[in-house]
């Protein structure tokens, strides 16, 4: 689908090599870009984090 064009660049999600931004803060980076604001962004990426978890620690 990527190698056909088929998905648009605004594609959140479910994408190899990529993650997920929400549609809402990337209209607000657009929005402040335009009206030449500095934009500064952190991530943090917690996806292998589940299997470190305490599992029965979250029961109670």
């Amino acid at each position: 689908m990527l190698d056909n064009n088929i998905l648009t660049p605004f594609q959140s999600g479910f994408v190899k090599g990529d993650y997920y931004k929400p549609p809402i803060l990337n209209d607000d980076i657009a929005n402040a870009m335009d009206d030449g604001k500095e934009v500064r962004a952190v991530s943090c990426d917690v996806s292998n984090e589940f299997d470190r978890v305490w599992h029965q620690g979250q029961l109670f």
